[in-house]
């Protein structure tokens, strides 16, 4: 597993907290592939869609 790349060592740089990334924002800002398909800007709003979707129930907690 480690050739694959999966048991990456972390690189020596201290403990520094990485800024968290506006996913919806990435989305749109980046050219993405996935499984070596381009995605197209159809693509990418049906992504965002899916997510919406997929964390509704966490928004509307939040809300109330």
């Amino acid at each position: 597993m480690k050739i694959a790349g999966y048991l990456d060592e972390p690189e020596s740089g201290g403990d520094k907290l990485k800024a968290p990334v506006n996913l919806r924002r990435f989305l749109h800002d980046n050219e993405l592939i996935f499984d070596g398909i381009e995605l197209t800007e159809q693509d990418k709003e049906w992504v965002e869609r899916m997510l919406s979707a997929l964390f509704w129930k966490e928004r509307n907690s939040r809300n109330e």
